[in-house]
């Protein structure tokens, strides 16, 4: 609908390119954005039937509270889909805007840098005024003894760190000095990975290390929802997230239109603010304190938590991921496309203590907020009342 409504009636007139800035609804199905996005560009040169005409393109920004400990997303898979697109597709530029995002907003409002990096592309891909259009861009790499060295493309003047402020518009910026290059993570044959130290050697390589991995085989950089990076050419574009493995996600995941996806409880639980017991949308169903989620304790009932879609999708099915932790009992499930009026799709109880997934198939009704309401618990887990899930899986298309 969307395409025959904005985008087909203007196949009669000429045109110079594109750009698009797309991928946050695609996060939880980033197996398959590379094949859809290049279909998509593909399509539109043959409708155009222009030749294969610049097509511009941002890579998603960062966005989500900042993590400890090296994650392994949605979010930091869909990027790479981006990146292995501009790789493979011929005539097409990307922006990197990983350091433009903010913590608490999808959508930054800082919109002058991306505008600056699209006009860049342009500039060096179409009116070959520039060579240099990209940030660094990891090219390949050696293992010498205990550290990783890495070389790049797209150097420009040499690679730099800089004084970076990131989540400028949020609650507690973050100030990063441009002392300390920041945003490596290094793992070694079990593929755990691990905060790394890492150098600029004469203004061309990196070198990446650290004492947990003492024969390192892999390299990340930016790997997470919201990186703390620091990494720049001369010219002032910043790295392209990369990892020079091609291992697949390590934790348990689960894809569909949830993933990521911003949700509210009632009552508030304020560990949620931590990021603990606060995983309901991350895609991850390990049943952990940082992957799981939890609501307030207490046997008061009901309690509730509503996740926002972003969009009104045609549902096919919601699975609900019990914590075998907590003591999650009889609870609904009620879909709405205002956040007004709900509709019950089902209803259901866990066993004590259970890690089952009820898989609960509905109508294809459209909707944009699905609720999940909790009646009662059982007696016993982590405290009376603690109510506990692992994921919230939801599958849908627009």
């Amino acid at each position: 609908a969307l395409y025959n409504a904005m985008i087909h009636p203007l196949h009669d007139f000429s045109i110079k390119g594109a750009i698009w800035y797309q991928g946050e609804g695609n996060a939880g199905r980033f197996n398959t954005y590379q094949a859809i996005f290049t279909n998509m560009i593909e399509e539109w040169r043959e409708r155009w039937g222009q030749g294969d005409f610049p097509f511009l393109f941002v890579q998603l920004a960062s966005w989500k509270p900042v993590v400890t400990e090296p994650s392994n997303n949605p979010w930091a898979n869909l990027r790479d889909a981006q990146l292995q697109t501009w790789k493979i597709v011929p005539n097409t530029g990307m922006a990197v805007a990983i350091d433009g995002g903010l913590t608490k907003d999808i959508h930054p409002p800082q919109k002058e840098p991306v505008g600056e990096r699209l006009s860049t592309l342009a500039l060096g891909l179409v009116y070959k005024k520039t060579k240099i259009y990209s940030g660094p861009l990891y090219k390949d790499h050696s293992i010498r003894e205990k550290r990783i060295v890495l070389n790049f493309d797209h150097l420009g003047g040499g690679l730099i760190t800089k004084d970076v402020l990131l989540d400028k518009y949020g609650p507690a910026p973050f100030r990063l000095s441009k002392e300390k290059l920041l945003g490596f993570t290094i793992a070694g044959a079990d593929k755990k990975f691990y905060r790394a130290e890492a150098k600029i050697i004469n203004g061309k390589q990196i070198e990446v290390w650290s004492p947990n991995v003492k024969a390192p085989k892999a390299v990340r950089y930016a790997w997470e929802d919201f990186p703390l990076v620091n990494l720049y050419n001369e010219e002032n574009l910043p790295a392209v997230p990369f990892k020079t493995d091609n291992w697949k996600p390590l934790s348990p995941t689960v894809e569909g239109i949830a993933v990521g996806k911003p949700w509210i409880c009632i009552p508030p639980f304020p560990n949620h603010q931590k990021n603990v017991w606060a995983g309901l949308t991350d895609g991850d169903t390990r049943d952990g304190g940082r992957t799981a989620w939890a609501i307030a304790d207490g046997m008061t009932f009901p309690k509730n938590v509503t996740i926002d879609l972003e969009g009104n999708y045609d549902l096919s099915s919601i699975k609900i991921h019990n914590s075998k932790t907590g003591g999650t009992k009889d609870l609904e499930v009620w879909e709405s496309k205002d956040n007004r009026d709900f509709t019950l799709v089902d209803e259901h109880q866990f066993a004590a203590h259970s890690d089952e997934v009820w898989d609960l198939k509905t109508s294809r009704n459209q909707g944009r907020y699905v609720k999940i309401i909790f009646l009662s618990a059982h007696q016993r887990g982590l405290g009376n009342g603690f109510c506990m899930l692992t994921e919230v899986e939801i599958h849908g298309e627009l």
